[in-house]
């Protein structure tokens, strides 16, 4: 038999551990694969960050920031068609809907990534949510040519939703 102090230890974990599980934020299923922050091109510091990033939770979520001690700043930023033309613009948050993914690749939604000096490999970033949660994530290092990284299994989740 276990010892009464020992017993209630054990029931207030696991009343903590169900608490940490709540639907929404990092904690209750934000998955994040293939993440890659590439190297800045010589003689410039800002570089690009993507990734995927799924909400396994039942409740909406938003991707509001990001920071990393390697770097300036770090900023969400998305591709906008205005005509003929093509642009990078800023944004104040992702939505992340409930068993949906996201991809953070060329052409859409990525990270700007701003003072990024002799960057070690991988690169803890900290991704914040709307619910107040975060996640740290080690994106790995690529060269300018190494932007493969978006695995099929994931691009293939997205597209089927696209139609």
């Amino acid at each position: 038999m276990f010892p009464r102090s020992l017993l209630t230890l054990l029931i207030l974990f696991g009343q903590a551990q169900i608490g940490g599980c709540a639907d929404g934020g990092a904690d209750a299923g934000i998955e994040v694969r293939d993440a890659v922050i590439r190297e800045a091109v010589p003689g410039r510091t800002n570089t690009v960050a993507y990734f995927s990033i799924t909400n396994r939770g039942t409740v909406p979520v938003q991707l509001l920031g990001a920071h990393s001690d390697y770097v300036e700043r770090l900023e969400l930023h998305t591709h906008v068609r205005n005509g003929d033309m093509i642009g990078m613009r800023r944004v104040d948050a992702v939505d992340l809907a409930p068993q949906q993914a996201v991809v953070f690749a060329s052409g859409g939604h990525h990270l700007m990534v701003f003072g990024a000096k002799g960057l070690p490999s991988p690169v803890p970033v900290t991704l914040e949510f709307s619910d107040g949660s975060t996640q740290v994530v080690e994106f790995r290092r690529v060269g300018l040519d190494g932007l493969e990284h978006v695995s099929e299994d994931v691009l293939k989740d997205v597209l089927k939703d696209a139609f």
